[in-house]
């Protein structure tokens, strides 16, 4: 009998395997989980990921719950047997993987043994993986959101005349609930917005799959032997599928295959970080973070200068009488001098503000500043903005109701997966 075959197999979904964890950091530990019950129970297969149960942050956060980005000079291209799109990149362990599955088992496809010849075509043709820099997402989604928001806002856009007020006029908006957390790149990251292959660690091969079709989804793929058979064969070269969206493949940091050609067959967790310390880099309550932070605002405020450069001033002794005033540009060499001069000052501050609406809507902005002036002059502005983001998040009653991980705002978030 073929190793692959699901015959004399018990199929275990993860949900009857009491995974109970919906913390970022359970989210590993529940794979590792899974690797333990398969390797004293030969008779159990654990199929596929259930990002519904799991949380939808697999591939998003290391072992430890920090948000990720990808190391992208580490990325490496798909190869062209995969896929027509040059620019698609992964994890070269996943790469790995995927060259390893094809090339040992190309006779069975090419031979139809097991009846697997046409999934597994369809498994070996990549349509989504990471093809854009991360940030120039980031920046993109959430100008077009912010412009859009704007553009809506009349009575509170004409009280923007420049870059400054403009920055006013977002916080006034995030304070509204009119824009969401995710002008911050960690919580875009966690968002609907960003996907599992942004990363490099998925890659999804149907984008022409309706999601509403959960019958056609489990006749194609779920209950579809041919899929099931090829699955074994996905688990034993470190690849594993998504039962909630079938079509997306995950590098399973639990597989035999991973531990073996990373690990040497060591599970210690700290060498599980290890793997993402050496591919990925954290996020939130980083400079970097808060870098990018004010370049979404200055692009945001140049885009819609772009679109909408005039307002009405509003004469003050006579209201009903206005006039119009054209808005202040700021080019980009203004905008760092500005940034420059005022990154333990004016800047800190709207980043305090912004952190305190989202974190701590029960704290007043002053006490916050408060707690943390003391420290401008202790601290470089690396450390001072991971000091910010930490006392304001991992204080916050929403972190506490979530189990704080530690003081390194490590914080344990539920989700819902979406497409």
């Amino acid at each position: 009998m073929e190793k692959f075959s699901n015959k004399n197999k018990v199929i275990l979904p993860p949900e009857e395997a009491q995974f109970q964890s919906n913390t970022l950091s359970g989210i590993y530990k529940n794979r590792l989980q899974e690797r333990t019950i398969l390797e004293n129970n030969p008779e159990v297969q654990l199929v596929g990921v259930d990002s519904f149960k799991n949380g939808s942050f697999f591939g998003k956060v290391d072992f430890e719950g920090n948000v990720i980005l990808p190391k992208e000079d580490l990325l490496v291209n798909i190869q062209d047997e995969f896929t027509d799109i040059n620019d698609f990149k992964i994890n070269p362990l996943l790469e790995t993987g995927i060259n390893s599955l094809y090339y040992t088992r190309r006779v069975d496809f090419a031979t139809n043994k097991n009846n697997i010849a046409e999934i597994g075509e369809k498994i070996f043709t990549i349509d989504s993986a990471y093809d854009q820099d991360p940030i120039e997402k980031y920046y993109e989604i959430c100008t077009n959101h912010i412009s859009e928001i704007f553009l809506e806002e009349e009575d509170l856009s004409s009280q923007v005349s420049d870059f400054y007020s403009f920055v006013d006029f977002v916080i006034t908006l995030l304070e509204n609930k009119e824009i969401s957390k995710k002008i911050l790149l960690s919580e875009f990251i966690l968002s609907s917005d960003f996907s599992p292959t942004d990363t490099g660690l998925a890659y999804d091969v149907d984008n022409d799959v309706n999601p509403s079709d959960r019958e056609g989804i489990k006749q194609a793929y779920n209950d579809n032997p041919d899929f099931i058979n090829v699955s074994y064969l996905l688990l034993e070269n470190g690849i594993r599928y998504d039962q909630n969206i079938p079509w997306r493949f995950y590098l399973d940091l639990s597989s035999e295959y991973f531990f073996t050609n990373y690990f040497n067959n060591n599970s210690n967790k700290d060498l599980s970080q290890a793997f993402f310390e050496e591919y990925y880099y954290p996020v939130q309550g980083t400079l970097f973070e808060f870098q990018a932070l004010f370049e979404l605002l200055y692009k945001s405020y140049l885009k819609i200068y772009n679109e909408d450069s005039y307002y009405y001033k509003v004469n003050n002794k006579c209201n009903y009488n206005s006039y119009l005033r054209k808005r202040k540009y700021l080019n980009y060499k203004d905008f760092k001098s500005y940034y420059n001069n005022n990154l333990k000052n004016n800047i800190l501050k709207e980043y305090i503000k912004i952190l305190n609406i989202i974190y701590r809507p029960d704290t007043h902005y002053m006490e916050l500043l408060k707690k943390i002036s003391p420290m401008k002059k202790r601290l470089d502005i690396s450390k001072l903005v991971g000091y910010t983001y930490n006392t304001i998040k991992t204080c916050s009653k929403q972190t506490r109701r979530k189990n704080v991980l530690s003081n390194t705002s490590k914080q344990g978030i539920s989700s819902r997966s979406s497409y």
